[in-house]
């Protein structure tokens, strides 16, 4: 495994070496000038790579002093580049793949390392935790937030079993907004684009009580069309259009408490692009309607116009409409920090399409559901930066969802149940670490979950014939991680880690028969570890590296019968690399250039389906072998102000 580690690393090493050595040649002119003189060149220069504080561990910690795999986003490079919810995330960051899930409302599909989650339902939970400040959110609808107003975001790679628990076995994405600011102040922008986009955002900061009480509000009413046309119907298709808003006070009584509350509203009539048919003469939806429901008389068409085309004859509806209320309060006790973090979530969900894309309504599916989730976290950690640092909580997490779908095939109902799931969650947990000697520290934490699923589902039409059902199911686990890092010089830190996640069990919210409920069991994650975290250059140039080797066991496969079916089916392996480089190459310019370059090697190694082991044949979704970015930004000083370029590129391999 070791051996697995050293040579995935040094693929990634020699890529950055020969980044960095191409760098220097452009900004130098050089590519034979020594180490000693490039640096003494170097140091002349004002222009440093800024520290980036982060809160991966649940502390304030600079980026490079932190021993796990992470990707730091600004408030200024989220504005800059005008990222505009959470899937553009993906570009700047290594092994990620963050995609929308049209088929849920403002939802996302997010993939870390492979470990991907790409469903609708909420008896089914991601493999990648989201957070919206210090909140954990249940389910992948609404996760693809909208990046307005953002302070920060964070993404941890790899299973993050101690400090946020269940559901992260690919890792976490943490978004933190803006606080308050206490002075009064109106932030307003519009934009737009094209497919008629307008975007009109404000934020509006005022004091209530001086030095007391501290306010916010924000509003954003967000409109556009998608890139398709409908021929069918004659109309453009309708894409965004999002109205929210924010409520935000920050209460200071003293300087050694105080509350954030912070209310959210939003109505997501969003539409996505529309599918379009690309069954080909032997399939069923080809079959049932030879005319109408094959490839030819819409794919095909569309994918020759590089699918800008769509054909279906009622509008994609996949709409979202709720609330948050998140309540963070922090008591400063001598050198301790006592932290509570109250976090609740209510939203409607519409989803009405027709499934197949063809020019006739052939197969229709109707979702009515409800989501509500409620959680408490409390905290302690220790306030000073000494030879041991900690941080401790308990944790409770409750959420309720309900689903009435009905699908119809020609015009007749063929499925219409009702399912509905309540669940609660308990954990506690705690992470320490510990200097041994000069540069050497460890990090030993460990979790505790028990966690149970009351599950009931009534249908009234299904193939099998109607059916219902009840039933409990709970679950314990202790995940942990184990790691120690070395820090050889002030600029350079080496670490290792053992570390382990798990994903919950739970039941089917889609069965087609009673035998396919479930439930099924969690599946479990071990994660080995290897990074280097450096700065050279007098800090002008930053390379990461990070190796990992992960197993997989009791994975949960979906099979189709032809309705949804879950087991645990599958044990899998994953091996990869990570490099993640910034520098500025030129001593009197504004320029700065970020690069990451992902790599992982993913298979089954079991993988049984009706009795038969197929994993020389099954691949895992979302999990390309390499992933390049690249993001360079520019500034230049006018008399008037500043202009800033931008420039953004990501390519993923096949997968």
């Amino acid at each position: 495994m070791i051996m697995n580690h050293l040579r995935v690393l040094k693929r990634l090493f020699l890529c950055g070496s020969l980044f960095y050595s191409m760098t220097l040649s452009n900004a130098f002119g050089e590519t034979e000038m020594s180490m000693e003189n490039l640096e003494a060149l170097i140091a002349q220069a004002a222009l440093t790579i800024d520290e980036i504080v982060v809160e991966a561990r649940k502390r304030s910690e600079p980026i490079q002093e932190v021993p796990v795999a992470v990707t730091a986003l600004s408030k200024e490079l989220v504005e800059s580049n005008h990222l505009f919810n959470l899937k553009d995330v993906a570009k700047y960051s290594p092994n990620v793949e963050l995609i929308l899930q049209p088929f849920a409302g403002n939802a996302l599909s997010a993939t870390i390392r492979g470990l991907s989650f790409d469903d609708l339902e909420k008896s089914f939970e991601p493999t990648v935790g989201v957070s919206l400040d210090g909140v954990f959110l249940g389910t992948s609808s609404a996760a693809n937030i909208d990046l307005f107003d953002v302070e920060s975001i964070e993404v941890l790679r790899g299973p993050q079993g101690t400090l946020y628990g269940r559901n992260t076995i690919g890792g976490s994405i943490n978004v933190r907004r803006t606080r308050p600011t206490g002075e009064f102040g109106i932030k307003a922008s519009a934009a737009v684009g094209r497919y008629e986009l307008t975007d009109l955002k404000t934020v509006v900061n005022t004091s209530l009580v001086k030095d007391v009480l501290a306010a916010k509000f924000t509003a954003r009413k967000l409109q556009g069309n998608t890139f398709q046309y409908n021929v069918t119907r004659n109309e453009d298709v309708k894409g965004r259009d999002l109205v929210s808003g924010s409520a935000t006070f920050l209460f200071t009584p003293s300087d050694d408490f105080e509350m954030l509350l912070t209310l959210d509203g939003y109505d997501d009539d969003s539409r996505p692009p529309e599918p379009v048919n690309l069954s080909n003469s032997s399939e069923f939806i080809c079959s049932s309607d030879p005319v109408n429901g094959c490839a030819s008389s819409s794919g095909d068409i569309s994918a020759a116009e590089d699918y800008t085309l769509s054909f279906s004859p009622t509008p994609f509806v996949s709409n979202i409409d709720g609330y948050n209320i998140t309540l963070e309060s922090t008591k400063a006790l001598n050198d301790l920090i006592l932290t509570f973090v109250t976090g609740y979530q209510d939203f409607d969900e519409l989803l009405d399409e027709e499934n197949t894309g063809a020019p006739i309504e052939i197969f229709r599916v109707r979702r009515d559901g409800t989501y509500d989730q409620f959680s408490q976290e409390l905290r302690l950690s220790n306030n000073t930066q000494s030879e041991l640092n900690y941080v401790a909580g308990l944790y409770f997490f409750q959420s309720n969802y309900t689903l009435d779908q009905v699908s119809l095939f020609s015009g007749s109902v063929v499925s219409d149940f009702f399912s509905e799931q309540e669940l609660n969650a308990y954990a506690a947990f705690g992470e320490l670490n510990y200097a041994l000697r000069n540069g050497l520290r460890l990090t030993a934490g460990g979790r505790y979950t028990y966690e149970s699923k009351q599950f009931d589902h009534v249908s009234d039409v299904q193939t099998d014939g109607p059916f219902t059902f009840s039933g409990k199911e709970s679950w314990g686990e202790f995940t942990h991680r184990l790691g120690i890092d070395y820090r050889i010089k002030e600029n350079l830190m080496v670490y290792a880690s053992w570390s382990t996640g798990f994903r919950s069990g739970g039941w089917n919210g889609r069965p087609g028969r009673i035998a396919d409920v479930g439930p099924f069991n969690p599946e479990t994650l071990t994660n080995y570890e290897l990074g280097m975290r450096s700065d050279w250059l007098d800090n002008r140039l930053r390379i990461n590296l990070t190796s990992f080797y992960m197993q997989i066991k009791d994975k949960q496969e979906q099979f189709a019968r032809p309705e949804t079916a879950v087991e645990n089916a599958a044990e899998a392996d994953y091996e990869g690399a990570e490099l993640e480089a910034t520098i500025i190459p030129f001593a009197d310019h504004d320029f700065l250039v970020n690069f990451n370059v992902g790599y992982l090697k993913s298979e089954f190694k079991e993988y049984i389906r009706d009795g038969i082991d197929i994993a020389d044949e099954a691949r895992l979704i979302y999990a390309p072998e390499w992933n390049v970015g690249v993001a360079a930004q520019y500034a230049d000083t006018l008399a008037a102000g500043e202009i800033a370029y931008n420039l953004t590129w990501k390519w993923t391999d096949d997968s």
